[in-house]
Parts: C-alpha cells; structure tokens; sequence
C-alpha cells in the first residue's frame, strides 16, 4: 500500500488525491501493489490510459482501490509495521522487532501460556 500525492489536510484517506497525474487525471490516495483491485487500461487520445476515477464511489464499503497486478488476494509487503504499547511492559517493544517477537511480549506481559511462571 502507498500513500500517493499532496491532499490537503482534512481530505479523506479513502478519497481521490487531491494531485493529478501527467495525463491530467486524478488518482486515488491509496494504492495497492496487486490485489482485486485491477483495472485494465482504456484507449484515450495518447493511447492507454488508467482508468478515471473522478466519479468513483470512494466511500462504498465494497469499492476497491486501484492496483497494478491483477491477484484474487493481495500479498503481504515488506515494510515495517510500528508497534505501539503504554502499560507493563510496554518497554519491550522498543526498537526494532521480528513479527514473532510480539506475541510473546503479549503472552508474558499477561502473565498467560509458558512465560508465567515468571509473572
């Protein structure tokens, strides 16, 4: 997923960006890499071009944001996901973690499954 262009701030997440492309077309502010969100180009006056989103219904809670490979589901990407914790325990999660770490953190700082023998 990627956050495209320069909207105002109050514009919606979910909303077209408040950029154009080259071409002149708005785009969406969420962009994912593949999923089932493809949608082929069509033909215009510099040959194939995106699909226009200007009158897309951007709050449906079926409509899909655009992709650039066509899958039935998307996949997971490679970026760092932020971990946010306040409470006991919460200074484990400083810096940078593997994804299996967390659940650990979760299970000893809840005093649940094998780590309670030391809570």
């Amino acid at each position: 997923m990627s956050i495209n262009g320069y909207s105002d701030r109050g514009t919606g997440i979910l909303d077209k960006s408040d950029s154009e492309d080259e071409d002149g077309h708005p785009y969406t502010t969420l962009s994912y890499a593949n999923g089932p969100g493809y949608r082929p180009p069509v033909s215009g006056e510099n040959g194939c071009q995106k699909a226009n989103v200007t009158d897309d219904p951007f709050n449906d809670m079926d409509y899909q944001q655009e992709v650039m490979v066509h899958l039935s589901s998307e996949t997971h990407g490679g970026d760092d996901v932020a971990i946010f914790a306040k409470g006991p325990f919460a200074h484990l999660y400083s810096g940078v973690q593997y994804q299996s770490y967390i659940p650990h953190v979760m299970a000893y700082a809840s005093c649940i499954g094998p780590g309670m023998r030391y809570c």
